[in-house]
């Protein structure tokens, strides 16, 4: 069965890359904002070097923001493939559970880990939960409900937006949320 055939909430960790890679690069207000448009046309005369450069390192933190969402994806799941939604006994295949708080409330938890596949956990993710995994951050930088900065609930200066969230490639948590915010609608419209 072909990767667009496959149910979303079927799809393992590696399918889930290469979706989140098919979406259109560049195009604002979807997942494909994780990455940068390829480049066509450098001009010969241009500043190559510096287009290059900016193109290489949105490229990296795209990457990188993949990779995060991954691995919290990976942590947050007990099992993978499509018959782990027939698990019975919830045993975090990592030992680690759902470091990054990417699981709110409505999922049914066991040892800190969900009894679904990456793909089944994705399609339920909150934009709370898609920024803390996008974020890469133990513990979390968002409430996984409201998507409010943690920081920001834990006292009086709402400075929590312009954290810059070094493990997302130095990100602001604004940034993070936009693009979170994109990925977020891409998965729902899937």
């Amino acid at each position: 069965m072909s990767l667009v055939q496959k149910p979303l909430w079927d799809l393992s960790s590696q399918e889930i890359e290469r979706y989140i890679r098919s979406l259109q690069p560049g195009t604002p207000n979807t997942g494909g904002m994780l990455f940068p448009r390829p480049l066509t046309n450098i001009a010969a005369n241009g500043p190559q070097d510096a287009v290059l450069k900016e193109y290489q390192a949105r490229l990296s933190v795209g990457n990188l923001l993949l990779k995060n969402l991954i691995g919290a994806l990976k942590c947050a799941s007990d099992a993978s493939g499509p018959t782990a939604k027939k698990a019975k006994v919830a045993t975090p295949v990592n030992g680690k559970g759902d470091i990054y708080k990417i699981l709110d409330p409505s999922f049914s938890k066991q040892n800190n880990t969900v009894s679904e596949s990456e793909g089944a956990i994705l399609s339920r993710l909150t934009l709370g939960g898609m920024v803390n995994g996008l974020a890469g951050v133990e513990g979390a930088v968002v409430d996984t409900v409201t998507c409010v900065p943690l920081v920001d609930l834990q006292n009086d200066k709402k400075k929590g937006m312009e954290a810059v969230i070094e493990s997302a490639g130095g990100l602001t948590l604004k940034e993070l949320i936009r693009i979170g915010s994109g990925l977020h609608r891409s998965v729902s419209a899937r």
